[in-house]
């Protein structure tokens, strides 16, 4: 500590004694700075904050910065401050009543702290992209900076991710372009001498009760990396939910106590975070436990209890001064040493990493392109034996086929034959894995997909129950339901020749049973293995036509495809597979009558015909990107959930 030196009458701030600490003064301001408040609807504005200065019971108000002599480090306070309560986009998220309050108390009390700050309450996407960019660009080295988070937060894959009200999610691949992460942040204040970061996140696992996989995500925040000079505070441990209230509080329980704690005169903020902690601790029963990590490299007062006040003798006067410069160069000095020495051992030890990894790489590659010339001699040999096998078959002579009707689907022979299934190019989910290889027996397997004529021949009949879009009461119904969930897609939903939609896995397993009956043949709804096999064709990229979408190659979201339509199209629009099967990869989702599991454990080959289990549909549809038509991609859902981009195929069992 620092020997203070009293001189009568003549008072200044001496640089030598504010460059050996990071103490910062604040107090009662005469003419406190405004704090700013911007809503999800209205442009930012700003404030100039006026001089910080130090209340000191002894001599009154005295300036921290001094215009007199201009010596003093032009530091500013300035503080971003965010509370977020209502997400309007997840109407099963429940609002959260706390963080709003949260953010308007810790701005005020920053605002009586010497913080300019902005506040914003309920903030969109766009807002805090627009928001902690501006405050970014505005943040100055000598700058104090601090950002304060309440709200829904989490992690994925060990990112941390601060969550809009309009956030808007049901897989992993949307959070990154619907969120913002917590590492563009400290990013932005990067530069700025001293970075003060509260988080009170994490309120909730906000795949909860979702229909979807939850992919890698984990509980809580993830520990993150700071830069020099920063104090990041979660409200709770890593990977760990924090609480949003107590009984009677308008606060959070991290918050609550940092209010009481935050303003004391005095005291160090770490020490002050001490308190906090036990606060905490004691409120939830000791389920929340604060976690902070800090990179200052001196101390931090909020509020300290006096300004620094030495001698105006020049300091080559005034051997007590001299001593603490000939200390302070020493210990800089020393410091800088064993950086250049830490930095040089760095340094030696990322060369070698380097160089192994280079080995390691060279053998990598070596590996794999042996890997995959094996692959592709099998592969050749695998279409070689399948088409020697088809030759032979069609020098058998059999007699014609009787004729198709007009309500039986036009069927595709496939031959028998071993592929490997799953996720072959990597990249993929989870549960697409492990890759196998699986044998299928010879199959037929119906062109297109099932269409509205096909399946309304089933309704007419009395065999199938009518599609949601047209049962009576429904408020799915396309012409009296208060819901226009199927009514958009207009005259797609009705021609003869488009998908049927809106229709369940039971529904499909009552069509197939009805085509049994009409026909004398049998009919069901194919295993997960048996559609993959048929959608690759013999191939083994993502697309049976190559490992990228392409253009007009198949029906699906937007631009993804480059296709024209905005819903269903009609049933072989596009190119088919080299088997001759149309519309494997978009259009609509097809289910199939295998059991879902995260994993392949040999369900996939089965063919559950009853059960609430879910089930596996495949292929992807007109609503969604390129990453879920592949021929690898999974999705599932219960037995008799319908929907506006769902239907099926059938395929016909040869019995010998």
């Amino acid at each position: 500590m620092f020997k203070i030196l009293p001189i009568p009458k003549i008072r200044r701030i001496s640089p030598l004694i504010l460059s050996g600490t990071i103490s910062i003064l604040a107090g009662c301001n005469s003419n406190p700075p405004q704090q700013t408040s911007i809503d999800t609807h209205n442009n930012a504005s700003y404030t100039q904050a006026p001089m910080v200065t130090v209340a000191d019971p002894q001599r009154g108000v005295e300036p921290y910065i001094s215009p007199r002599n201009g010596s003093s480090i032009q530091s500013r306070r300035r503080a971003l401050v965010i509370g977020n309560s209502t997400y309007n986009k997840m109407p099963q998220w429940k609002p959260l009543p706390n963080p709003v309050n949260d953010a308007t108390d810790m701005a005020t009390a920053l605002t009586k702290l010497g913080f300019q700050v902005t506040t914003l309450r309920n903030a969109t996407l766009t807002v805090m992209d627009n928001e902690i960019h501006r405050f970014g660009l505005d943040t100055q080295p000598t700058d104090i900076v601090l950002f304060y988070y309440a709200g829904h937060g989490m992690q994925v894959k060990g990112e941390n991710f601060l969550l809009p009200i309009d956030a808007n999610f049901e897989r992993e691949d949307q959070i990154e372009r619907t969120t913002i992460k917590a590492s563009v942040i400290l990013s932005k204040i990067g530069r700025a001498t001293t970075k003060i970061v509260f988080l009170d996140a994490c309120r909730f696992n906000p795949f909860a009760d979702r229909g979807v996989r939850a992919g890698t995500f984990r509980g809580g925040l993830a520990k993150m990396k700071t830069s020099d000079g920063t104090l990041l505070v979660y409200s709770t441990a890593p990977d760990k939910f924090a609480a949003d209230s107590v009984v009677g509080s308008r606060n959070s329980p991290f918050t609550q106590s940092l209010l009481r704690h935050i303003g004391t005169p005095g005291v160090d903020a770490q020490i002050m975070l001490r308190k906090v902690r036990v606060d905490v601790k004691r409120m939830t029963r000791g389920s929340q436990t604060p976690w902070e990590a800090s990179s200052l490299e001196g101390s931090f007062y909020f509020v300290p209890v006096n300004s620094t006040v030495v001698s105006n003798t020049p300091a080559a006067k005034d051997p007590e001064v001299a001593r603490l410069k000939a200390q302070l160069a020493k210990e800089k000095a020393q410091k800088e040493a064993t950086a250049r020495r830490l930095a040089e051992e760095k340094r030696q030890r990322e060369a070698a990493e380097l160089q192994a990894q280079r080995v390691k790489a060279e053998a990598d590659r070596k590996l794999a392109a042996e890997k995959r010339q094996r692959e592709e001699a099998e592969r050749k040999a695998q279409l070689a034996r399948q088409a020697a096998e088809r030759a032979r078959q069609q020098q058998v002579v059999q007699p014609p086929p009787p004729p198709r009707r007009s309500f039986e689907p036009a069927m595709v022979s496939i031959p028998a034959g071993s592929f490997k299934m799953g996720d072959i190019q990597g990249g993929g989910d989870s549960d697409e894995n492990p890759v196998h290889e699986v044998y299928i027996k010879a199959f037929k397997i119906s062109k297109h997909e099932i269409t509205v004529g096909q399946y309304m021949a089933c309704v007419r009949d009395g065999g199938c129950k009518p599609p949601e879009w047209q049962e009576k009461g429904s408020k799915y119904n396309a012409k009296t339901g208060s819901d226009d969930h199927y009514r958009k897609l207009g005259s797609a939903l009705t021609n003869s020749n488009h998908p049927i939609v809106g229709v369940s896995w039971n529904d499909g397993v009552d069509y197939a049973k009805w085509l049994s009956r009409k026909t004398g043949k049998k009919y069901r709804l194919p295993t997960e293995a048996e559609w993959e096999y048929v959608a690759r064709a013999g191939t083994s990229t993502k697309y049976w036509w190559g490992n990228e979408i392409g253009h007009n190659r198949a029906n699906c979201r937007g631009d993804y495809c480059g296709d024209s339509y905005q819903y269903t199209s009609p049933v072989g629009s596009f190119a088919a597979n080299p088997w001759g099967v149309y519309d494997t990869a978009g259009n609509v989702r097809e289910w199939t009558c295998s059991q879902y599991t995260s994993s392949y454990d040999g369900s996939e080959m089965k063919c559950l015909l009853s059960g609430a289990s879910a089930r596996v549909f495949r292929g992807g549809s007109w609503s969604n990107n390129a990453v879920l038509v592949r021929a690898a991609s999974r999705l599932w859902n219960e037995p008799g959930s319908q929907s506006f981009n769902v239907g099926f195929r059938a395929c016909e069992v040869q019995v010998k």
